[in-house]
């Protein structure tokens, strides 16, 4: 296996974890990975709720279950902000101490893979979100991609 230098990569391996399971969906042409263990719920086209002043990644909040949760739009990554999807889904996953929302293209499947099977993302990868992937993975012919969500957050959210 390759060297893994990230904190959410280092994490995987080091706890001794020979699987992991990604639920896999789509930016363009791109496949992404979060980790499932990470996934509160997943969501198609629910409407969104304006939030005033809030920076151009937030796309709005959506109401799930009588609660308000933010989502980050991740298509906002690109150099061109407006997605090509005329729908979208929302992956929920539990980060940073509560429920945070990502707007995704599609949300293709859930993947089982060795830990083993991660690499690292190699220097010329040029993608939208490249500064947050934290490792790349082969499967079945595809190209995935586990992004770091919480130093996504991080980063755009301070």
């Amino acid at each position: 296996m390759a060297d893994l230098s990230t904190g959410l990569t280092q994490a995987l391996v080091s706890s001794g974890q020979r699987d992991v399971q990604l639920v896999t969906f789509r930016i363009g042409d791109y496949e992404f990975g979060a980790d499932v263990s990470d996934v509160r719920g997943i969501y198609h086209g629910l409407p969104m709720i304006p939030t005033p002043d809030a920076p151009d990644v937030l796309a709005g909040d959506v109401q799930i279950c009588g609660e308000r949760i933010s989502v980050f739009n991740l298509s906002s990554l690109y150099a061109n902000p407006e997605s090509r999807a005329t729908d979208w889904w929302i992956i929920v996953l539990n980060l940073l101490g509560g429920p945070v929302g990502f707007k995704v293209e599609k949300v293709t499947e859930v993947v089982r893979l060795k830990v083993s099977a991660l690499a690292t993302v190699p220097n010329d990868e040029a993608h939208p979100l490249r500064n947050y992937v934290s490792a790349v993975a082969q499967h079945q012919g595809r190209t995935i991609r586990l992004v770091d969500f919480t130093a996504m957050l991080k980063e755009h959210l301070q």
